[in-house]
C-alpha cells in the first residue's frame, strides 16, 4: 500500500512551511538524479540509442564525446525531451519499457515533486494530475476499446489525452481529437449496424432507410422576365 511521503521534521514542529507545490522543468535537486537515468537509459544497444536521439533531438555530438554523456548532460526542457523521446523509442518498435527503468524514473519524478510522470502507458512523460481524474480516462479508453460499436474512438481519446496533458500541450489538437472520439462513439447510437465507426462526422452517412447515399442536386434558381416598362 503506498502512503504520502512523510512530512519534514521541521513542519512537523512548525519551524518551517509545509509547502507542497510542484516543480516545472528541471530544478536543481531533480537535474543531475535525471541526468542518470537518461545516460544508464541511452547507453544501451552499444550506444545507439542515444546517437539516434541526439539526431532526433538535434543535438551536436562534439569530436571523441560519448553520445550517450552528450544527451544526459542537457538541462532544462532539453533534457525532458530527451527522457520523453527515449519512453516512446520501445514503443516506436512494438516493444515494451523495462520496468525496473519506468520505475526507477517514477521514484526520481515522484520524489523530487516534479509537475511530470511517467504516462500511463510508459511512452512518455505527461503533466501530472490528479489520480483520481487520470485512472478515470484509463478506465473509459479501455472500456471504448473493448466496444466494437465505438470504433477508433479509444485511439481519439489516448491522443486527446497526449495532445491536453504531454510535455508540449496542444489545446487545439486535445480539442479535435476529443470531438472525433465523441463522433465515432455517436455511431452506436445513430448507426447500430455500422460495427466499426470511423472519425467521420457520424451524421455524413446517416439516412432514412430506402434513400440514396447519393446527394441530391441543389435547386436551380426561379428566375423571372423583367416586368415591361409603360
Amino acid at each position: 500500500m503506498r502512503t504520502s511521503p512523510r512530512r519534514r521534521f521541521s513542519v512537523r514542529l512548525g519551524i518551517a512551511d509545509d509547502v507542497d507545490a510542484l516543480y516545472e522543468g528541471v530544478p536543481d535537486h531533480l537535474l543531475r538524479p535525471l541526468q542518470q537515468w537518461v545516460y544508464m537509459y541511452a547507453k544501451g544497444a552499444e550506444g545507439e540509442i542515444a546517437r539516434i536521439m541526439c539526431l532526433r533531438l538535434r543535438l551536436t555530438v562534439p569530436e571523441q564525446t560519448n553520445a550517450a554523456w552528450h544527451l544526459s548532460q542537457q538541462k532544462g526542457m532539453v533534457l525532458l525531451d530527451a527522457v520523453d523521446a527515449l519512453l516512446a523509442f520501445p514503443l516506436e518498435l512494438g516493444l515494451k519499457n523495462d520496468s525496473m527503468t519506468v520505475s526507477a524514473l517514477t521514484m526520481v519524478l515522484d520524489n523530487a515533486g516534479s509537475a511530470y510522470r511517467v504516462a500511463n502507458d510508459e511512452g512518455g512523460l505527461e503533466i501530472r494530475v490528479s489520480p483520481g481524474v487520470s485512472e478515470a480516462v484509463r478506465q473509459t479508453v479501455i472500456d471504448a476499446a473493448a466496444a466494437p460499436s465505438t470504433g477508433s474512438a479509444a485511439d481519439h481519446l489516448t491522443t486527446a489525452w497526449r495532445a491536453a496533458y504531454g510535455l508540449h500541450p496542444d489545446p487545439v489538437g486535445a480539442y479535435s481529437e476529443a470531438i472525433k472520439a465523441v463522433e465515432c462513439a455517436a455511431h452506436a447510437v445513430i448507426q447500430p449496424n455500422h460495427a466499426k465507426a470511423n472519425s467521420a462526422p457520424c451524421w455524413v452517412n446517416s439516412r432514412a432507410p430506402g434513400t440514396s447515399s447519393a446527394p441530391r442536386s441543389p435547386p436551380r434558381p426561379t428566375t423571372r422576365s423583367p416586368r415591361s416598362r409603360r
